[in-house]
């Protein structure tokens, strides 16, 4: 705190004389000296001061600037249809041969319901059948949009009239003829025994276990052991 000594009263001019306040130079030489002082000390406190700041500085490094955080990721949701399923495999090539539209349009409806999302529309079944068509039947398939536009007809339609030409199975009669008719001949009996099922399973005879073994017993040589292999479950 700064001191100041007590001032006395300056004394009236009215009662001044040739001396008047002769105190006064004291008391100012006084105040210098306390001024002169307190700046002294004062200018102790700014070095004072100065010096803790640069020791604080070495210590603490300087604050990097806040990095903003990365905004939220959003949660995955696994909905149906969220993951793409693998593209869907060719169909095996159809040429319009007799007795094999069947099995075509078998291998494709089963394609078409592991699928569904890649075959959502009829137009686009359609194209995809008929990029697996061959020789006569893509002839049959180029004659046929040329009248039936593909985005005008449904796939439904499509098949219909695509069975109508291709699709010739063998009525009961008929195919019990070639099962009777069948032979072995020089095939193996593993060879035999899927046309003999083949053509059994088309005459509609189910589990008819006698006409069966009598048409598998005419169509084997006289072998116990081939008789044996084949005999009718």
């Amino acid at each position: 705190a700064l001191c100041v000594a007590p001032l006395v009263p300056i004394c009236p001019a009215s009662h001044a004389s040739t001396g008047v306040c002769s105190w006064l130079p004291t008391s100012l030489s006084s105040l210098s000296r306390q001024l002169a002082a307190s700046e002294q000390w004062a200018g102790r406190v700014n070095e004072t001061l100065s010096a803790i700041q640069e020791t604080l500085a070495r210590l603490v490094p300087p604050t990097a600037p806040a990095v903003p955080a990365p905004p939220p990721v959003p949660s995955a949701s696994l909905s149906v249809g969220s993951v793409r399923d693998p593209a869907p495999p060719a169909l095996v090539p159809f040429t319009g041969e007799l007795g094999r539209c069947g099995g075509f349009l078998i291998q494709v409806s089963l394609l078409f319901q592991r699928y569904p999302q890649a075959f959502s529309n009829d137009a686009v079944k359609i194209s995809h059948v008929i990029g697996a068509l061959r020789d006569r039947a893509l002839d049959w398939a180029e004659s046929y949009l040329a009248l039936h536009p593909v985005e005008t007809v449904t796939y439904v339609q499509f098949v219909r009239d695509f069975k109508a030409v291709f699709h010739h199975p063998l009525r009961s009669d008929e195919a019990a003829r070639q099962l009777h008719g069948l032979r072995q001949g020089g095939r193996s009996v593993a060879e035999f025994s899927i046309d003999f099922r083949v053509k059994a399973a088309e005459t509609g005879w189910g589990e008819d276990a006698h006409c069966l073994s009598h048409c598998l017993q005419s169509a084997l040589p006289p072998s116990p052991v081939c008789s044996s292999e084949l005999a009718p479950e």
